[in-house]
C-alpha cells in the first residue's frame, strides 16, 4: 500500500476520533459490551462516601445502569458519541431522577455541558479510545471538573494485553497506540506513562497496578492473558 495513503488514513482515525466511535454504536447498538457488574468490587468507593458520579466515556450504559440498581448515586453520563448518548437515553432504566446524559469530549472544553464539581469520577476503558496527543489535556481537565480531595477510579489496556499482541505493527499509528479496522483507536498503558501523565497536573496517585487475568473461552477452549492497568487517584487537596 502507498505510504502517503497510509499516512493519511492514520490522521484521519487521529483526528476524528468521536466520528468512528459513533459510527461503532450505530452498527453494533448496544448488545456489544456486557454490562460490568464488577465495578462495585473493585472500586469500594462507589458505593460509600458519595453521592455524585461522573462517567466519562459512558458508552450504551454497560457501566452506569448496573449502578443504579447497587447503589444511591446521582450520575452525569458522558460520552463523546452522540449515538451511545441516545442508547442510554434511549434505556428502559433511564431516569432523570438519578442521571443526566450528555454528549461531552472530555478533550475538548468548549463540548462540556454545564456540570457542579464532582468529588468521584470514573474512567474505565476510554482514555484508551482518545488519540495520544489528546491525553494530557483530557486528564487536565477531568482535575479541573473534580472537588479537592475528589477521587478517579481508572481501569483501561495495559502493555502486554492479548488486544495489542493481536495488532498488526501496520496497524500502530504511535507507541502503544493502534488503529482497528473500523477506525476506532486503542491505546495501552504501561505504569510508567500513566504515572508521568497523572502526576504532572496534580494527581497523587493512591494505588496503580496491573491486572492480569486469564479469561478462559470453553467454547473454543481458549484461554485469553487479558493486561489492564487499575488504579485509584485522588484531586490533591489545596491548604
Amino acid at each position: 500500500m502507498d505510504d502517503s495513503f497510509e499516512k493519511h488514513k492514520k490522521n484521519q482515525f487521529l483526528q476524528q476520533p468521536a466520528k468512528h466511535w459513533d459510527l461503532f454504536y450505530k452498527r453494533n447498538s448496544n448488545n456489544f459490551f456486557k454490562d460490568r457488574h464488577w465495578t462495585i468490587r473493585e472500586f469500594p468507593e462507589l458505593i460509600k462516601d458519595h453521592s455524585f458520579l461522573l462517567e466519562i466515556g459512558c458508552g450504551h450504559g454497560s457501566f452506569v445502569f448496573p449502578l443504579l440498581e447497587s447503589t444511591k448515586l446521582f450520575i452525569y453520563a458522558v460520552d463523546f458519541s452522540p449515538k451511545a448518548i441516545e442508547l442510554v437515553k434511549s434505556h428502559p432504566d433511564y431516569n432523570t431522577d438519578r442521571m443526566m446524559a450528555h454528549v461531552m469530549d472530555i478533550s475538548v472544553k468548549t463540548t462540556f455541558p454545564l456540570l457542579p464539581p464532582v468529588d468521584l469520577v470514573s474512567c474505565i476503558f476510554i482514555l484508551s479510545a482518545l488519540p495520544p496527543d489528546n491525553l494530557l489535556k483530557a486528564v487536565q481537565n477531568i482535575y479541573d471538573l473534580m472537588t479537592d480531595g475528589g477521587i478517579l477510579i481508572f481501569r483501561d489496556y495495559a502493555i502486554g494485553d492479548l488486544a495489542q499482541k493481536r495488532f498488526k505493527s501496520t496497524a500502530e499509528i504511535s507507541p502503544g497506540c493502534y488503529y482497528r479496522h473500523d477506525g476506532t483507536l486503542s491505546y495501552f498503558f504501561s505504569l510508567s506513562s500513566f504515572t508521568k501523565v497523572f502526576s504532572s497536573v496534580g494527581f497523587e496517585i493512591l494505588e496503580a497496578e496491573y491486572v492480569k487475568k486469564d479469561v478462559v473461552n470453553r467454547k473454543q477452549d481458549l484461554t485469553m492473558a487479558r493486561v489492564f492497568l487499575q488504579a485509584r487517584l485522588c484531586k490533591k487537596q489545596v491548604l
